[in-house]
């Protein structure tokens, strides 16, 4: 099996934390604010964008699963949660996509410094399938489960092509990850020690544009929708494309 992808992300600065009262033992909040861009700019849902080769895409969809939330470095914490973020509405408009996507943990107060998650469905979980799980767990969403691959769908981005460059985006984009040789490990490093009744943020950037085109342009002419498994070597490649587009503002 190919060794576990590994991001570390280190949060230096811009950390808000708001208190709610002084009682000393109890819960806070971890606020995770996702943020999409391209190239740096607010992404919007079904707004054009021009790749490097001059190819114009458009994008509909950006959703993930992340499990297995642990919190260490001094104390330490595991939180057995699975959650599926879908950051699509909260890209609907410039407006929304400069507030971002909000997904709070609450977690238990401690001295924390090592922020743990697996973007994806960890092993044990993902040999499962959703009738295996209740109507209110993430992972009853039959929608977002691979029968062929027996394996959830991780990440997807999905949108539109422009092929030949006419204004009309005829070509449909599915790139959608998923399979345990695809799941990676990534690691926020920083201040996170949680406060009971307060709140933290922590700002995440994910830059679709570093995705698609940082060091190479991906291939989407050649494969616009991953479906089958004989695509694994592109799966592997946009897992590795994704992680590398996820920064700490």
């Amino acid at each position: 099996m190919k060794t576990l992808k590994y991001l570390s992300l280190v949060l230096c600065l811009g950390l808000f934390m708001s208190s709610c009262g002084d009682d000393p033992k109890g819960n806070g909040v971890l606020d995770l604010n996702y943020k999409l861009r391209f190239a740096g700019d607010p992404l919007v849902m079904l707004e054009p964008y021009t790749l490097p080769n001059g190819l114009r895409i458009n994008f509909s969809r950006v959703s993930f699963y992340m499990t297995d939330v642990t919190l260490s470095g001094g104390d330490e914490q595991v939180l057995n949660t699975v959650d599926y973020i879908d950051l699509t509405n909260s890209n609907a408009t410039t407006a929304k996509s400069n507030v971002g996507y909000t997904h709070s943990i609450t977690a238990q107060e401690g001295q924390y410094s090592i922020l743990a998650f697996l973007l994806g469905v960890n092993p044990v979980k993902n040999a499962m399938v959703p009738a295996d799980f209740s109507s209110d767990n993430d992972l009853s969403l039959s929608q977002e489960y691979w029968p062929g691959w027996s394996s959830y769908v991780f990440i997807k981005v999905e949108g539109n092509i422009d092929l030949d460059n006419n204004g009309s985006f005829e070509q449909g984009m599915a790139l959608h990850i998923g399979g345990d040789e695809a799941l990676a490990e990534l690691q926020i490093t920083g201040d996170l020690s949680v406060v009971a009744n307060s709140t933290k943020t922590i700002p995440i950037t994910i830059d679709l544009y570093k995705m698609l085109a940082l060091d190479t342009v991906y291939d989407l002419e050649a494969n616009p929708q991953i479906h089958t498994i004989e695509q694994q070597d592109e799966v592997i490649e946009l897992s590795d494309r994704f992680v590398s587009a996820i920064t700490i503002e």
